[in-house]
């Protein structure tokens, strides 16, 4: 959420796109994100399980894509010339320019589709639903879960964007963004989203100790439906021995 705060300021603002392109462009990323989820999900139940899909999730973002993000923001030929804000001689952002973009948004994506699709589930794969006190820890669970969600996603448009407009207000020509965005320094604010992604990332990893990895896959879900045949099928063999005994006598 905090990376889309920015995105049509940025559009707008340093690639020079009409903000119609630059909202399709936002609207397009939280599509393909939501979107994803399905992969991310099927990943994670036929393949690698929850556990693994989140942590390498979590690492295409705070790695892969934020990096592309940064580096697109910091080099001057990823972007169009600079010139005055609302002047008609700006050029707007070429298929490339607008391209190391998507591509670093996309990414993200992927990223997102593997983390929301797994992150409920396997919360709730540390708590066994059969026992009653682990059930009303779960409760407990999800109640805090939403919560940080909820409050992560309210500091990210509200917090961050008000660090970022501090900075740029301390010294006009080197902030975050400036009254032409284009001599500002925007890559500092997803730089610092990569660093507090990656901190989440090892946090994750150095709890790894205590977390229940379920791995549910394909191949489980077949060995439970093989022996249920087989239970079926013994049954039936059974049934047929009674009968047979029946009739004899």
């Amino acid at each position: 959420m905090g990376i889309a705060a920015n995105l049509v300021t940025y559009s707008t603002g340093t690639l020079y796109l009409p903000s119609a392109i630059a909202a399709k462009i936002v609207s397009d990323f939280f599509g393909a994100g939501y979107l994803l989820c399905l992969v991310g999900s099927f990943v994670a139940d036929s393949f690698l399980g929850r556990y693994w899909t989140i942590a390498i999730s979590a690492m295409i973002i705070a790695v892969v894509s934020a990096a592309i993000l940064s580096i697109s923001c910091a080099m001057p030929s990823l972007q169009p010339p600079p010139c005055l804000l609302n002047s008609s001689t700006c050029i707007p952002a070429n298929g490339l320019q607008v391209g190391i973009l998507n591509l670093a948004l996309y990414v993200i994506a992927i990223g997102q589709g593997g983390l929301k699709a797994n992150v409920s589930g396997f919360g709730t794969d540390q708590f066994d639903e059969n026992d009653n006190k682990e059930k009303t820890k779960m409760d407990y669970f999800f109640r805090r879960f939403y919560f940080c969600i909820s409050l992560g996603t309210i500091l990210s448009v509200t917090l961050g964007i008000g660090v970022q407009d501090y900075v740029t207000g301390t010294q006009v020509g080197t902030g975050w963004l400036t009254s032409n965005i284009n001599y500002g320094k925007l890559y500092y604010f997803y730089a610092l989203l990569a660093v507090l992604s990656f901190i989440n990332l090892i946090f994750y990893i150095l709890c790894a100790l205590w977390y229940v990895r379920t791995m549910k896959n394909a191949t489980q879900i077949e060995s439970i439906v093989t022996s249920s045949d087989e239970e079926e099928k013994h049954d039936m063999q059974m049934k047929g021995t009674l009968t047979t005994s029946a009739e004899e006598d």
